[in-house]
């Protein structure tokens, strides 16, 4: 079994497996199809400047799933929604996706949808 068939294989027990680093979300396409996936999702509030090594407030959400799970390409301008710790669901862009096919992983940088719910 070479490296990427060895990668795969893992990936299901360790980016997948709740009780390990996976967390499921659903990536929502332009057409609203929903595909519920199982990933690592970083959720960071706080940066630090490398150069300063001070701290600037602003937030960086990214996550990863499993190429294979997804039978289309993923696009820049889909939305995912994710629950948060405290059970609220977070409703995010993809921004950029980086496919690493070697490793067989869509990482994707995600930002805030802002627009306002419509009153009910």
């Amino acid at each position: 079994m070479n490296v990427r068939e060895l990668s795969e294989k893992y990936l299901e027990k360790t980016l997948e497996n709740p009780n390990a680093a996976g967390s499921p979300y659903t990536l929502i396409d332009t057409e609203n199809v929903q595909y519920p996936v199982v990933g690592t999702v970083g959720d960071i509030s706080m940066l630090i400047d490398p150069i300063t090594g001070e701290t600037i407030s602003g937030r960086t959400i990214t996550t990863t799933c499993m190429m294979k799970r997804l039978p289309v390409q993923p696009k820049r301008g889909w939305r995912a929604e994710l629950p948060d710790l405290a059970g609220s669901i977070q409703k995010l862009y993809v921004q950029e996706i980086s496919p690493d096919h070697t490793t067989g992983i869509y990482y994707f940088v995600m930002s805030l949808d802002l627009r306002e719910e419509p009153a009910a």
